[in-house]
């Protein structure tokens, strides 16, 4: 497995500093053959420069490349899309540009798909970091194997979390999973995965595989004007990510006329969306939604104090519709 090359792509924004790291990350790791590509989503920080230096230094020898490339401000998704079409592993590895990785993960992550036939993605452990990259003690195990069902059920109900870049995709995972959904510039890995699991994409796990997530106070990821800590325009630019990501799931349910198998899971959902967005709730009228409709009238959710009210001046929901498309 050591001859087939992996792919890590990287969209940043205005991450110098921290991108740096997460690319030595990359470069430190034990397996061979690796290509880095970073895409600059419009950065105006010194990122092209940095870039550009350890560009010219790491694609020599050693088994490894970086490439750099630069696109104006589009958000995470179509980064992503721009480099999946520039890269050219047999494995293709997402990381967000202030992650961090333990040196033999992507080894372990390659190895648990060895011998697999069919189109899947290796999902490894997890432990967070403080804003210095430091790990914190505790360690999250990537669970066991799980049926397809079982995964689904946990993705919709909100419980499955492994970072991005805790997971390998073969390049017929890809292919049936489709490009990352440029109308989300909040949660759109959620929105990945999730199809993923929708298209019936085999996970498998890598017990020995360990990335670290990053815990900080500033912007995550390429959101043009997403702020990084709570504020009512990011929170709210959440919740109707988080409702739309469902409903794009509840529609593929739709249409294989199998939804009720996963309405205990939507009522999950539903409840942790009542906690999560409590103080939005109150401005934002979800009464005339379909998938709450749906989830209230078979477990007879009664409307409590922070939920839609449906009063004047309740914010519309953006996205009516969540594509299956990418850039």
């Amino acid at each position: 497995m050591q001859d087939l090359l992996v792919s890590v792509v990287i969209a940043t924004h205005n991450r110098a500093r921290l991108l740096e790291q997460a690319v030595r990350s990359v470069i430190d790791q034990t397996y061979r053959p690796l290509e880095i590509v970073v895409v600059d989503d419009g950065s105006t920080d010194e990122t092209p420069q940095r870039m550009k230096l350890l560009e010219t230094r790491e694609s020599h020898g050693d088994g490894i490349s970086l490439h750099y490339i630069r696109q104006t401000n589009s958000g995470p998704a179509r980064a992503r899309n721009r480099g999946v079409e520039a890269c050219r592993g047999t494995y293709v590895l997402f990381m967000d540009d202030d992650d961090l990785m333990a040196k033999d993960a992507i080894a372990h992550l390659v190895a648990a798909l060895e011998g697999r036939t069919d189109a899947a993605i290796s999902f490894g452990g997890h432990a967070y970091t403080d804003a210095d990259g430091k790990p914190e003690p505790t360690v999250h195990l990537p669970p066991g194997i799980r049926s397809p069902d079982t995964l689904l059920a946990e993705m919709i109900r909100g419980t499955w979390f492994v970072p991005i870049h805790g997971n390998v995709f073969t390049r017929r995972a890809l292919e049936r999973i489709g490009p990352w959904n440029a109308q989300l510039t909040s949660q759109e890995d959620d929105e990945f995965i999730l199809r993923a699991m929708l298209a019936g994409v085999a996970f498998v796990p890598a017990p020995g595989a360990l990335v670290y997530y990053r815990q900080h106070i500033g912007v995550r990821r390429s959101q043009p004007g997403a702020p990084g800590h709570w504020n009512e325009t990011g929170q709210t630019r959440r919740l109707h990510a988080d409702l739309a990501i469902r409903e794009m799931a509840f529609r593929a349910l739709q249409e294989d006329d199998d939804p009720e198998r996963f309405r205990v899971a939507f009522a999950g959902w539903y409840q942790r969306l009542l906690k999560r967005y409590r103080p939005i709730l109150e401005k934002v009228d979800l009464s005339g939604n379909t998938l709450i409709q749906w989830v209230r009238t078979g477990f007879d959710v009664a409307p409590s104090a922070h939920q839609a009210t449906g009063k004047a001046g309740a914010v519309p929901h953006p996205l009516n519709r969540v594509q299956d498309g990418g850039s």
